[in-house]
């Protein structure tokens, strides 16, 4: 039981068989091991999940630059 807010969340989404964020190919590579807030909002605001966006952009790691005209990974 150790973490941030955001892992925990993504825990219990993943315990619901919703996954917000695929943290095998969505992550920060300064910080794999961090989910941010900010990228699981955008999943919200792109209604997709599991999020995948690659490669990783800064903004994802920022509010509200996640959510802005940052266009979707292809």
């Amino acid at each position: 039981m150790a973490g941030t807010c955001s892992q925990f969340v993504e825990y219990i989404y993943e315990k619901a068989d919703l996954d917000l964020v695929d943290q095998d190919r969505t992550f920060n590579p300064q910080d794999s091991e961090r989910i941010y807030p900010s990228t699981q909002l955008r999943a919200f605001h792109l209604d997709s999940y599991p999020l995948v966006e690659k490669p990783w952009r800064e903004a994802l790691s920022r509010y509200p630059a996640c959510l802005g005209s940052l266009p979707p990974s292809p």
